[in-house]
């Protein structure tokens, strides 16, 4: 997987409750918790938006 590789849309196994699950595992290693209002389609996009978004998170 490279930064532009596609996810949502493009992966059949991530579905929207795959998405919770992916979410739930970032949030538990990261030590970070994302609101409703953080996540959306762009974030998971590609693996690059969803790999900015933690990046951005764990800074904060």
């Amino acid at each position: 997987m490279t930064p532009e590789t596609p996810l949502l849309g493009a992966v059949p196994e991530l579905d929207s409750m795959a998405v919770v699950g992916v979410i739930g595992a970032i949030e538990e290693r990261f030590g970070i918790f994302f609101d409703d209002d953080e996540i959306d389609g762009q974030t998971f996009a590609t693996v690059g938006a969803l790999v900015e978004a933690v990046g951005l998170k764990v800074a904060a």
